[in-house]
């Protein structure tokens, strides 16, 4: 588990290290940066080697938190980005970058732990896999990965964001394999990640990748619902 603290304030900074040094968490290696250019031009160079975890403060000199989070999104969609801010303004215009939580300012330490012990529950049940036969081989598929399944006659295609798989089942045996905490139905031919949902409208959903899936009326309310509720969620409300 790699985590990156980003910070201009010095104490801040240590605050935050001490709280996730405290936590004891295995395997897990905490670095500091006091602005977003360091932040970036480190994972610039490190090339694949990014973190997990972000804690982000959102008003700092030069590049701010939600630009900085904008940065790591282009490339790392999994990322978990917390920001720390000590304005509540924030919230709305930082659902583009997906944050899991926010943590306001000052710091309270307890709920930081619990925000991070959150984040790390989250990253490895987000790693579920499930399994599927395709062409008499077994596939193993990571959760977090799947972007939406789609019911074709006798056949479901799930679809990744690189590659797509076809095979039989029925979409309501797919609703019992995966984890309905982000998973949800939208349509009778139709299962979608919440993860990779970019906007909601009244007969349709569209994804981070462009896609557009319809919401069958029967499921309008649900789904709006199920979606708020997953909000509230990541967002700590």
């Amino acid at each position: 588990m790699r985590i990156a603290i980003c910070d201009d304030s010095k104490e801040n900074l240590a605050l935050l290290e001490d709280v996730v040094d405290g936590l004891k968490l295995r395997e897990t290696e905490v670095e500091c940066f006091e602005n977003g250019e360091s932040l970036l031009r480190y994972i610039s160079d490190s090339k694949e080697n990014f973190y997990q975890i972000y804690l982000l403060d959102i008003e700092m000199p030069g590049i701010n938190g939600l630009e900085t989070a904008k940065q790591i999104r282009e490339i790392d969609k999994r990322a978990i980005i917390i920001f720390v801010t000590a304005y509540s303004d924030y919230v709305f215009s930082s659902f583009e970058v997906q944050p899991f939580r926010f943590i306001n300012k000052p710091v309270d330490r307890e709920k930081l732990e619990n925000v991070i012990h959150a984040a790390v529950n989250y990253i490895y049940t987000s790693k579920r896999y499930i399994f599927i036969s395709v062409d008499k081989a077994k596939i193993q598929l990571c959760c977090e990965d799947i972007m939406y399944f789609e019911g074709d006659k006798r056949k479901v295609n799930v679809y990744l964001p690189e590659e797509t798989y076809s095979f039989y089942s029925k979409m309501s045996d797919i609703e019992k394999m995966v984890d309905n905490s982000w998973f949800v139905r939208i349509h009778v031919s139709f299962i979608v990640n919440m993860d990779y949902v970019k906007a909601i409208y009244t007969d349709e959903i569209v994804l981070n990748n462009g896609a557009h899936l319809p919401i069958s009326r029967k499921y309008q309310r649900s789904v709006k619902l199920e979606h708020m509720r997953y909000l509230k969620w990541r967002m700590g409300l």
